[in-house]
């Protein structure tokens, strides 16, 4: 008696190459990843992570774990900030964000030289605001005065007021969730008061 099972494979829009990689990496012995882009890999580490398939993920953080800071590409580092929050937090994914932390702080991590250089200033800017808490919290940030931090958290939050809503999400939730993250963040500044 044979039993075939269909189990729909939902992969992101234009992604339907890394779906397929799934596929093949699910019933391979050991998964062999280590061709694929960083932009590929972050795509294969969701579809892993979504559809539990433990060997694909950690084929997927064993390259990760191979990249140097340097060569982590920022684009990737913005979206690996944007995986669901829990990710963060899981064992398997610690090398991976140690490898974002000191790529933002070799980019980012004195706030007064990123201040005075243009293109620094757009990158720290940019970052989704899990990265920016990430780079105010880790001790090895760099910081004349908590007035560089404060006046960082107002432009960057200036900058995040003029993105557009993602589709799906009202206003209401998307204004809540951006005031929430602002307000992780000030609790950052450690201001005097007499």
């Amino acid at each position: 008696l044979l039993l075939l099972l269909l189990l729909p494979i939902h992969d992101p829009a234009g992604q339907l190459a890394v779906g397929e990689l799934l596929l093949q990496c699910m019933y391979a012995a050991r998964p062999d990843v280590s061709a694929c882009s960083q932009a590929q890999l972050l795509q294969l580490l969701l579809l892993a992570d979504r559809y539990d398939v433990p060997k694909v993920l950690a084929a997927v953080l064993e390259v990760f774990a191979g990249i140097a800071p340097a060569d982590l590409e920022w684009c990737t580092l913005q979206a690996l900030y944007c995986l669901p929050a829990g990710c963060s937090g899981f064992e398997a994914y610690q090398g991976v964000f140690a490898a974002a932390g000191d790529k933002l702080q070799d980019e980012l991590g004195d706030l007064e030289l990123t201040w005075a250089d243009k293109q620094k200033l757009q990158l720290l800017l940019s970052l989704p605001q899990p990265a920016l808490l990430q780079l105010l919290q880790d001790p090895r940030t760099r910081v004349a005065s908590e007035n560089t931090v404060f006046c960082s958290i107002g432009r960057w939050w200036q900058q995040q007021e003029q993105q557009h809503q993602p589709a799906g999400v009202s206003c209401a939730d998307w204004q809540a969730r951006q005031w929430q993250g602002a307000q992780e963040l000030l609790q950052l500044v450690r201001m005097q008061v007499r």
